[in-house]
């Protein structure tokens, strides 16, 4: 045994070493405590949640004694509701908050809504909804506040921000676009998370991913005020994700193919890889890489983050941070297979002081490429390490041979938490996520000069008015876009890095400006439609317009999005100057390769300058290639205005694309589904079932296409003369794209036989050269050899008052439809007092107030109105003496005597490697 423990204390060790910041750790709260540290010990507890949900990080747990407690502020609703920080009541400072039970340590709360009350039971809590203990000054303070907080679960849109509100939020040169709550997705998630944007190239479509609890739900922002959700990725539940989307053009394919992958910290699920490639219809999940069982953030380095391309020649990489191996320091992946990670940067060495909460990283091309990284070649690519002690920069040009080139920290660091880079390459602004709560500080922004890439130092900081926690941040232009959870969304202008300055809030929790885990957790500014995305803990997401760019020293913007040449000629951006002509401004300008490379046109880069007063148009000149290749159909590449100086700002079209004119791209032709499932004789008339098979145009829509449907050769003639497609052909106008149907017929003879499978195919298409191609696949079951459902029912016991899932006792069905059967449920004979609900599903439920037996039966029916019926008993038995809350009424809770000896072991071996963990990480 002592040999099974030691080995056991070993494992323990070795998890605690390399996992991420602890999770779980305890808060407690009795009346008699006191509201002084951190709550963390039971001898000492707290007074109020609040003050201990104040102490507590994500994931930590709130441990509240039996006894009397009152609401003081609406935020104590969300952290009693919430699942960010656990709260739970039902325990007892006698045993030292070991065992919960709600019946045996009665906990109240007063001055809960009627709407949180069950919530709160599930808890361990007993919810009062008077407000007693309240002056008539607090309860309508409170009302107000829980009047806000219901705002919060009502989407809203098109809502401009006037004299500092939008509605019912505060806001500062930020308008609410629309607002999707946590209630209106599809998977009802109890929080959200991280936020991250998309645009589909083959489209131009904006798309907003948001980290929810269960999974990550996307969005389509077509209409960016009425946001259409796409689809949910489930996963499991779990307080962190983070998302990031890589995509690039296939030349074979000729379109865009792009992925999202998730990390997930708090459960094992792996990174997660999202297919996007059937936007707008659907996404879906490729697989889980398990390679890191968990991991708290992933990054995507050397891509355009607005398109999630890859920058001209530069590799991306996918960056790991926080997993559960290595001591959580960061390790890249290569991203040559989207849809299979490999393996380009493993830090075989590193500890559980290299740990990575997050990461960026630059690609610098000037004098520091030689003097302070050390190279020869033309760039070198840096990594941003956030070490929760210390920014660390890292020489990551060579994956496999990484090296560090320097660190730096600042005093009253608590924990180094993540960041992002100014577009000069000089700067790094530093968030640190505890400096407010340890320190007792007003939010605070930590700037770094990085011109000396081996030895960054802190070169200013941006302190707010209130003692809210800044979270992630991002920089376009000189505007830093920040979440700062209980004050929604903070815009700074950089123009002046070391001096930051808030021009710009959109407050996403109006509730309170606490030190405090709620409120916006990310934030996404990089669309091409200059849409600013925000996800909110407790509320969901929210598509903002920002309004802070309109200053007097003007707005710097392409005159349109888009541009057209042909091969060989020169493509003239023109960028114009508008709304203000103070002071002498300048940005820069890159070229970047979209579906063109550097074989199609002149890499270009270069930087324009306005005098004060000076509204002229600029022009940049890029040169394309004339090739002999007849056959290319239209390319694009990009150009993209960066680094803006001298107080002006990017304006709407920060970037434009140029068209070189090719082949008219006609798009692709589909099948809605690769299979169809067909039923012979099912809802017939005059002999035939009509069926209406989709087509759908997608990638282009240039140019009238129509496309002819016939049965492939391959499908034998016995087959063939079971459909007719009475309706064979589909058109597209010019500019159209979408579904278009045909009509197949199914004709019912009378005779025997096996599944058949016709092939369907594209046989023409007018004009001919249009390259389209597609085949779909009808599996016909036939209704004269069908037979009847078949299934195995096994008995079962279950306790009085169980809701017992039908479904349990059922097994084996087979049928050759299974998607499209009926169930049916009866109560045959009973003992008495049982209810039965969703009888015509499977996954019938049935409760029972008596102990007894009773006869179920269940009809299965086939498409085909064939049925099979078998009968089951169910034992109801009386319940075990437990709790409200399912806890043993007899559970010990300290031990004593009659704690056997294994028992005294866990307890020591919990007792080791919580002092291990708590003195091995920082909190």
């Amino acid at each position: 045994m002592l040999k099974f423990i030691s080995a056991t204390i070993l494992i323990f060790i070795s998890f605690v070493v390399f996992s991420h910041a602890e999770h779980d750790k305890p808060r407690y709260v009795a009346n008699n405590g006191v509201d002084q540290g951190r709550c963390d010990k039971a001898d000492t507890p707290c007074k109020t949640i609040g003050f201990a949900a104040a102490q507590s990080n994500k994931g930590d747990i709130v441990y509240v004694s039996s006894g009397e407690y009152f609401i003081e502020d609406v935020s104590d609703i969300f952290y009693l509701t919430g699942s960010l920080i656990k709260v739970k009541g039902g325990f007892s400072q006698q045993d030292k908050f070991k065992v919960q039970s709600a019946k045996n340590n009665p906990t109240l709360i007063h001055g809960i809504p009627a709407e949180y009350h069950q919530t709160l039971v599930s808890k361990g809590f007993k919810p009062q909804s008077d407000l007693k203990a309240m002056s008539a000054e607090q309860q309508a303070e409170l009302k107000e506040k829980i009047s806000a907080v219901k705002a919060l679960s009502q989407q809203q849109k098109n809502v401009q921000c006037m004299d500092g509100m939008a509605g019912s939020y505060a806001c500062n040169n930020m308008d609410l676009v629309s607002h999707v709550p946590l209630e209106n997705m599809s998977s009802k998630p109890p929080s959200g998370n991280d936020v991250w944007g998309h645009v589909d190239l083959n489209t131009n479509t904006e798309y907003a991913l948001m980290g929810i609890r269960n999974g990550t739900a996307v969005f389509n922002l077509s209409n960016p005020s009425n946001p259409v959700e796409v689809g949910t990725v489930r996963g499991l539940n779990a307080s962190w994700r983070d998302i990031k989307v890589y995509q690039y053009y296939d030349d074979t394919a000729k379109r865009w193919f792009a992925y999202a992958y998730v990390s997930t910290d708090g459960a094992d699920d792996g990174i997660t890889i999202i297919d996007l490639n059937d936007l707008p219809n659907s996404v879906s999940l490729v697989k889980k890489d398990y390679t890191d069982d968990s991991a708290h953030n992933v990054y995507i380095s050397n891509v355009d983050y607005s398109t999630g391309v890859a920058v001209n020649n530069y590799v991306p990489k996918l960056h790991v941070m926080g997993s559960n191996n290595y001591g959580g320091a960061h390790r890249s992946y290569s991203l040559s297979n989207p849809e299979s990670l490999s393996a380009a940067y493993v830090p075989f060495d590193k500890s559980r002081s290299d740990y990575t909460h997050d990461g960026a990283s630059m690609v610098v091309t000037d004098s520091r490429v030689q003097d302070q990284c050390n190279r020869s070649g033309a760039f070198c690519d840096v990594f941003i390490d956030f070490n929760e002690n210390q920014l660390r920069l890292w020489d990551q040009t060579d994956p496999a041979a990484t090296t560090e080139l320097a660190s730096a920290s600042y005093q009253g660091a608590q924990y180094v938490h993540s960041g992002w880079w100014s577009e000069d390459k000089k700067f790094v602004f530093l968030h640190d996520e505890q400096d407010e709560l340890y320190n007792g500080i007003d939010t605070t922004l930590y700037v770094f000069d990085v011109r000396n890439l081996n030895l960054p130092v802190l070169s200013g900081k941006w302190i707010g008015s209130t003692p809210t926690i800044d979270h992630n941040g991002y920089v376009r232009g000189n505007r830093y876009y920040m979440s700062n959870y209980e004050k929604g969304v903070t815009v700074l202008d950089i123009t002046s890095p070391s001096n930051p300055i808030e021009i710009g809030n959109f407050d996403t929790f109006p509730v309170s400006n606490n030190t405090s885990f709620n409120g916006a957790w990310g934030v996404y500014p990089f669309l091409p439609s200059g849409l600013i995305l925000v996800s909110d803990i407790n509320s969901g997401l929210y598509v903002l317009q920002d309004k802070t760019r309109t200053v007097d020293e003007g707005q710097l913007q392409f005159t349109q999005s888009s541009y057209t040449t042909d091969e060989g000629e020169t493509v003239t951006f023109n960028v114009e100057r508008v709304n203000g002509s103070t002071g002498e401004v300048s940005v820069q300008f890159k070229t970047l390769q979209l579906s063109a490379n550097s074989d199609d046109f002149t890499t270009t880069t270069g930087t324009l300058t306005w005098a004060d007063g000076d509204t002229t148009t600029k022009t940049i000149d890029v040169l394309t290639t004339l090739d002999t290749d007849d056959t290319e159909f239209s390319e694009i590449f990009s150009t993209m205005l960066f680094n803006v100086q001298g107080g002006a700002t990017l304006g709407q079209y920060k970037s434009a694309q140029a068209v070189i004119n090719g082949l008219i791209d006609y798009g692709n032709v589909s099948f809605s589904k690769p299979e169809f499932t067909i039923y012979e004789g099912v809802n017939s008339t005059n002999g035939q079932s009509l069926i209406n098979i989709d087509l759908i145009r997608s990638i282009s829509d240039e140019g009238a296409l129509s496309v002819t449907v016939g049965v492939d050769s391959s499908t034998p003639v016995n087959a063939r003369d079971d459909i007719t497609i009475t309706s064979d052909t589909v058109q597209w106008a010019d500019g159209e794209q979408g579904a278009k149907s045909i009509t197949v017929a199914i004709n019912n003879d009378t005779l025997e036989e096996a599944l058949e499978q016709i092939t369907l195919t594209l046989t023409s298409s007018t004009p001919s050269n249009a390259f389209v191609s597609a085949t779909t696949v009808l599996n016909l079951y036939d209704d004269d050899s069908n037979t009847a459902p078949s299934f195995s029912m096994a008995s079962d016991t279950f306790t009085i008052g169980t809701n017992y899932d039908l479904s349990q006792v059922v097994s084996d069905i087979t049928d050759e439809a299974l998607d499209l059967l009926t169930y049916e449920w009866q109560v045959l004979s009973a003992a008495n007092g049982e209810t039965l609900t969703n009888e015509n599903t499977l996954d019938a439920v049935f409760t029972a107030s008596n102990a007894g037996t009773y006869d179920v039966s269940l009809t299965i029916t086939d498409v085909f109105g064939v049925s099979t019926q078998q009968q089951v008993v169910l034992t109801v038995a009386e319940p075990a003496g437990q709790d409200d809350l399912g806890n043993d009424s007899n559970e010990s809770s300290s031990g004593g005597s009659s704690m056997s000896l294994n028992w005294l072991y866990l307890s020591l071996l919990l007792i080791f490697t919580r002092r291990t963990r708590n003195y091995l990480l920082k909190h």
